[in-house]
């Protein structure tokens, strides 16, 4: 039973009690008996609410069959080894790399042989801030606790383990903050100097991203027979992994049909012409040995491209490709464009991942409007009248000095018949 001083219990609450530590700060804990029929004491993260979750889900889980009893010497290391053999067949490989490699690089090394049911958000916490002093980049750290959650939520539905997961129990505020300050939006000029600057047909491949918000894995797997000239659209059937092969989307969601703009759709054309491999089973962009281009070469081109444009890598960082699909995403939604249109052309898995992904600029394009209504609303009928006026006034003034100067021309006229 957990040490505690002052422990009693949440009046109209059965199950749920309140004690106060040796600093006065309040903690919960809930009693339920597991499925060994002994009596068990669990610590809650958060406040009383929190508490009564957690005992509901820990009696609904009992309810359906699932075993729920101690498992003192599980370590999060043991738990992990389970989740990644279980996950590892439906994951796709590249998950199950990033995966490996967020346990092996920051959750073992710090929990690894810790019990899972030693560790509270406290914990969580302090990983975040020892990542964040290391200069981690939030997706990293985001990517880490996704791992962790996952982690725990498994050992609670698999494992039989009876402990609360300390990932969800992150307040909002702890939790990593968006990179978003650390994209590179690129404006048309810059754009349009990267493409210039750019080998074929690495150029036309950025400028497929900059104009449709394709990822470097569909704008690689895409195949002729999806690329439709009449209708000016591509299709998003397949994605080219980093293994050269291809791949079907992540979400159903990533399937889907994207308008090409007019210079892109020229672009195909005249690289499909040019192409020895155009068969519609061919992929559009390929190396010279005719395979799909390897992601190393994209990259090489992106900095040669960087280089040879002069694009300005002092004062911001360099751009990658993934900035072209940033740069489609700001300016659809800088020309008003709809949150779950945007979602849809991006192919997200849902509205809500755009709108957190996109949620500066959307809330940037939303203070705008809002400003310009709220000052129209304040002083538009004074503006327009004294927009109306001056221009009428202007109109008067212009129409007066060109009635002179004709006057004038015509005085000048007579003036120089009578001296002739």
């Amino acid at each position: 039973m957990p040490s505690s001083k002052r422990r009693e219990a949440v009046k109209g609450k059965p199950g749920i009690y309140r004690s106060t530590d040796g600093q006065g700060k309040q903690r919960f804990e809930i009693t339920f008996r597991d499925s060994d029929g002994k009596q068990r004491w669990q610590r809650v993260e958060g406040g009383v609410r929190a508490a009564e979750r957690a005992k509901a889900d820990v009696l609904a889980r009992i309810g359906k069959g699932e075993r729920v009893a101690p498992l003192r010497n599980l370590t999060f290391a043991a738990a992990a080894d389970r989740y990644m053999q279980s996950a590892e067949s439906s994951l796709r490989p590249a998950t199950v790399a990033l995966y490996s490699s967020a346990l092996r690089n920051h959750l073992r090394p710090v929990w690894g042989k810790r019990k899972l049911d030693t560790l509270t958000v406290d914990d969580v916490a302090r990983l975040i801030e020892a990542m964040q002093k290391d200069g981690k980049k939030a997706w990293t750290i985001r990517g880490v606790l996704t791992v962790a959650g996952r982690t725990f939520d498994f050992a609670s539905r698999r494992l039989g383990w009876a402990g609360q997961n300390p990932v969800r129990a992150l307040d909002r505020s702890e939790r990593p903050r968006s990179d978003q300050r650390d994209r590179r939006i690129l404006d048309r000029a810059e754009l349009g100097k990267l493409i210039d600057a750019a080998d074929s047909p690495y150029g036309l491949l950025f400028a497929l991203s900059a104009g449709t918000g394709m990822r470097l894995g569909e704008c690689l797997g895409l195949t002729w027979r999806r690329v439709d000239f009449d209708a000016g659209t591509a299709t998003i059937h397949h994605q080219l992994d980093r293994n050269g092969e291809l791949v079907e989307p992540k979400t159903e969601r990533s399937r889907r049909t994207v308008e090409l703009p007019a210079p892109v759709l020229s672009g195909l054309r005249e690289l499909k012409l040019s192409s020895p491999s155009s068969s519609p089973a061919d992929l559009v962009f390929q190396s010279k040995a005719g395979k799909g281009i390897d992601r190393r070469n994209v990259r090489r081109a992106l900095t040669a491209a960087i280089k040879g444009a002069g694009i300005d890598t002092d004062t911001q960082r360099a751009p990658s490709f993934h900035d072209f699909r940033h740069s489609f995403a700001s300016a659809f939604i800088g020309a008003g464009g709809d949150l779950v249109e945007l979602s849809s052309h991006l192919g997200h898995a849902s509205p809500a991942i755009t709108a957190s992904t996109y949620s500066h600029e959307f809330e940037r394009a939303a203070r705008s409007d809002e400003r310009r209504q709220r000052i129209e609303g304040l002083f538009g009928g004074a503006l327009e009248t004294s927009v109306e006026t001056k221009e009428r006034s202007s109109g008067q003034k212009a129409a007066s000095a060109e009635a002179g100067k004709s006057a004038s021309v015509h005085e000048i006229a007579a003036h120089r018949s009578s001296r002739q």
